[in-house]
Parts: structure tokens; C-alpha cells; sequence
């Protein structure tokens, strides 16, 4: 039931005439009708068409799911299927395998695993690629448990039927980018996405229409909740990339070090969060700053808060060390003596964007409601 796959059916209307005679006369008409379009709806079953949408009430803390995926050729209207296993173990742990057909037993695509601060990348069987970075919560790891009400509230997921997915109920929400894309934007007439959420805040179902046609189909096959992992299912192996090769390099620091003056700091940890760990991030410059001799690297500040599943990530330094971050679609805040900040509504996480003097850039990703998070920014010293 692909994307665009419509198939136009020629509808044939022919009619004959026997003979004419005076007294009698022959018409016969033949009448074959076109088959349907392909509906543009999920394919699970439908439980009501209007419904309260279901409460989030489940608090999963590891998950396995298996997706079946077409991926619908805008051009030509063929499908590719795949198959997607992914595995979670909140808050930092993910691994996904992606196959380039529709069982375990075809080659694999390409294979991630992601822990805190740490990635490993694998693709047609190569030699996997490991790499630093900024820590964040599960990267392929969908947190609507946190971020939907905020989501709904602000008009980006519109609740529509119920259908059932894998033996579970789950609530349709029309949105307008896909879950894996963790951004959002507003649906329009012609380019959607409905997603099928279930109590827990995973995704079951999704489907994405671009130009009125269907462009992709996710859903899931198989669930498992609190599963049993194998004790090196999460590990990752490999010595990382370093600033010679042009990937950054994350190094922890003593939590009572304060790297740079300018380091904005919570006065106490939030209740019930663990301050987890400090780090520096080092970057290779750029090569105008390496070739004037400014700095062997870029660095920048990473601050890592844990409660149970969920995280409150600061990441820290100079303007020009600054990644980028696209704000189309964020809030304008206010966070006190910090001044105007920027909201960013995410469906794995919320973000917070700020720069307070000028030359200090301050992003806080966490797995918060956008209230809590703001409370927070604004502790900020």
C-alpha cells in the first residue's frame, strides 16, 4: 500500500448492438468498475473513530520493537521494505538494527548503538565506526511519555480514532514530521504524518503523506516491555574517532572542576536527579582558526543529570564553538536573569536555547515537560 502507488484503473464501457429489427432490438453493455485507490489511513485495525485519546499510564524503563517499513518511491510508486529491531534501555542505551528486507535472516543495513556520549555505527557489514559526542538520552528512544501533552497543548499532535497495533490499543495523532525525525512542525492538507501512540508513549504505527501521497508506513509487530538483555547487547567496542580525524572527543572532568570562568551552574542538584558526570567536548577548529594558530580545539562544556529515566543535559562554552540549531519552529521564552531563551518542542526530548551574554551559548536538552525544564533553565548561575 505504498505511497503514491495509486494505481489508475482505465474504466471500460463498451456497448454492442446485435441486430435491429423492427420488432426487437439488442444493446449489451459491458461495465467493469476501477478497484479502489489505496485508502490513505492506517492499516491497523480500527477500534473508534472518536474516543478520548488514551492516557499516558504506563512507565516503561526497557523496551524491544520490531518494525516492518515501506518506504514508497515518490517516482515510480515501488516499495522498499525493511525491517527495523530496536532495543532501549532508558536512559542512555539504544540499539538499532535496520535490515534490507523484511526478516532477520536478510543483511543487515546498518546497525547503531548509542550510550551516554558514545556511538557506534555500522553499515553493509563494515567495520563499525565509533564516535563521541555531547551526551542525550536514547537517541532512537521516542519519550511521548514526557513530551505529548506538550505537543497536543501546543496544536503540533491533533488526536484523532484508536485503532489496535500488536495487541495494544493506541491513539492516532496527526502531526506534521516524523517520529524519527524528533522535530516537529503543524500538519497541512497535503503533508502529514498520523502516528499511533499506545499508553507507554510508543510509537506503533505511523504513516507519512508528502504531496497527498503516502511516502512511508511503520508498524509494529512485536513488543516487549522490561525485557532481558544480553550483558553486552549495549557495549560498544572500538577505540573512538579523535580531532585528527575531524570527530569530537568527550572527556570527563571532576564534577567540582570549573573548566572556564563563564560556566553557568544549577546552585543545587534539582530533587531527585544525581549529577551524573562534567565534561569537556573538544572539537577540531576550524581551519582558518587552525591555520592563524588560535586553539588546538574547540571546547565546550557538558553537564549530565539523571532521574531514573530521565535526563537534564547542559551544554556550555563560546558563541563560536556554538552547534547549530534550527529555531523555526521554537517558543520565545522568558527565564528571569538569564533573559530571553528559545523553547524547542521535540518528541524524544524538550530543548531550551539561550545565549545570556552575548558570547555564551547555553543549550539544555532535557526528558521534561517544557514547565519543569523552564523552572530549571531558570536556576541557572
Amino acid at each position: 500500500m505504498a505511497a503514491e502507488q495509486r494505481r489508475q484503473r482505465r474504466k471500460k464501457f463498451a456497448i454492442g448492438f446485435a441486430a435491429v429489427v423492427v420488432i426487437a432490438a439488442a444493446v449489451t453493455t459491458y461495465l467493469v468498475w476501477p478497484e479502489p485507490e489505496v485508502k490513505i489511513e492506517l492499516t491497523s485495525p480500527l477500534v473508534a473513530r472518536q474516543s478520548p485519546p488514551l492516557t499516558i499510564s504506563t512507565a516503561a524503563t526497557a523496551y524491544n520493537i520490531t518494525y516492518q517499513i515501506q518506504v514508497i518511491s515518490a517516482e515510480t510508486g515501488s516499495v522498499e521494505r525493511h525491517l527495523e529491531k530496536l532495543s532501549v534501555r532508558r536512559p542512555f542505551d539504544d540499539h538499532v538494527i535496520f535490515y534490507a528486507g523484511e526478516a532477520v535472516t536478510d543483511t543487515t543495513e546498518f546497525e547503531v548503538i548509542d550510550n551516554l556520549g558514545l556511538a557506534s555505527t555500522s553499515s553493509d557489514g563494515a567495520t563499525a565506526q565509533v564516535q563521541q559526542g555531547v551526551p542525550a538520552a536514547g537517541k532512537t528512544d521516542v519519550r511521548l511519555d514526557i513530551t505529548l501533552d506538550d505537543l497536543v497543548k501546543n496544536e503540533y499532535f491533533t488526536a484523532r480514532e484508536q485503532r489496535r497495533v500488536a495487541g495494544r490499543s493506541c491513539t492516532v495523532y496527526r502531526t506534521g514530521r516524523t517520529v524519527e525525525s524528533n522535530a516537529v512542525a503543524k500538519a497541512t492538507d497535503t503533508d502529514y504524518v498520523d502516528v499511533c501512540i499506545d499508553d507507554a508513549g510508543l510509537m506503533l504505527e505511523e504513516m507519512a503523506v508528502n504531496g497527498g501521497k503516502i511516502s512511508l508506513r511503520v508498524i509494529a509487530t512485536d513488543i516487549a516491555f522490561e525485557p532481558t538483555f544480553p550483558d553486552d547487547y549495549f557495549k560498544i567496542t572500538g577505540t573512538p574517532l579523535g580531532t585528527a580525524d575531524g570527530a569530537p572527543v568527550l572527556e570527563e572532568i571532576d564534577k567540582a572542576t570549573i573548566p572556564n570562568a563563564n560556566l553557568l551552574r544549577l546552585p543545587t542538584v534539582p530533587e531527585g536527579f544525581e549529577h551524573k558526570g562534567r565534561y569537556v567536548l573538544r572539537e577540531a577548529p576550524t581551519a582558518d582558526a587552525a591555520a592563524a594558530g588560535v586553539a588546538p580545539t574547540k571546547d565546550s562544556y557538558v553537564d549530565v543529570y539523571v532521574n531514573g529515566t530521565k535526563t537534564f543535559v547542559i551544554h556550555q562554552g563560546p558563541t563560536d564553538n556554538e552547534p547549530q540549531i534550527d529555531t523555526t519552529e521554537a517558543q520565545n521564552i522568558d527565564i528571569g536573569l538569564l533573559g530571553q531563551a528559545k523553547m524547542l518542542l521535540g518528541v524524544s526530548s524538550n530543548s531550551v536555547v539561550m545565549n545570556p551574554t552575548g558570547f555564551w551559548f547555553v543549550h539544555i536538552d532535557a526528558t521534561l515537560p517544557t514547565a519543569d525544564l523552564e523552572t530549571l533553565a531558570g536556576q541557572l548561575r
